[in-house]
């Protein structure tokens, strides 16, 4: 499985004026923000995939892959972007309820494009999930990831994610090959699904 399958997203319908609160909003991350960073996505992605997988492999993974540390250096990367999703709890606490990781890296032999852009992590928090958080998230990606001037995105997804795959079918995405993540000592295949310019 791969971190960008964390669509914990997983939303298929298509958000309506009642499922989106005007009190969330999205702003890129800033090195303040490694910390909370962290604890959030270790949090979403053990929730989403710790009943399938061995707890051995999965505190291994989360304990190299969502460190404050990294989450730092992943911010501070000037060859990405880390969109953040974040939502008003009461009249002083905001909470982060999603995020999305996007960064220049070498593609797999199966997407053409030698500057495409990938979706490394997408996120939503599992309360907010049905309520166009998802869809919101993903459309302040695309429009930065236009605004760099990349035309194609790629990402991996766990095969088992339907409802991920689905969701990201959605806004364009198709399959195009597979890879093997590494969780832990478990070698599983993510699906390669790439987003290509229309014409």
């Amino acid at each position: 499985m791969s971190d960008s399958q964390g669509s914990a997203a997983g939303e298929t319908s298509r958000p309506t004026a009642a499922t989106q609160p005007d009190h969330v909003w999205f702003r890129l991350a800033t090195s303040a923000d490694a910390a909370a960073l962290s604890g959030f996505g270790a949090r979403v992605f053990e929730e989403a995939f710790g009943g399938d997988n061995r707890p051995e492999d999965m505190t291994a993974y989360l304990r190299t892959a969502f460190t404050p540390e990294r989450q730092a250096e992943e911010i501070a990367d000037p060859h990405g972007f880390i969109i953040l999703a974040m939502a008003r709890g009461s009249a002083v606490e905001t909470n982060l309820i999603g995020y999305a990781h996007v960064l220049e890296s070498v593609p797999p032999v199966e997407i053409e494009d030698t500057d495409a852009l990938e979706v490394k992590r997408f996120y939503i928090a599992s309360e907010w999930r049905g309520r166009g958080v998802a869809q919101q998230l993903m459309g302040h990606v695309l429009r930065l990831v236009a605004e760099r001037g990349a035309r194609t995105l790629w990402l991996g997804v766990w095969e088992r994610n339907e409802r991920a795959i689905a969701f990201y079918m959605k806004f364009g995405f198709q399959r195009a090959g597979s890879h093997v993540f590494l969780l832990g000592t478990d070698a599983q295949t993510d699906l390669v699904m790439v987003r290509k310019p229309t014409r």
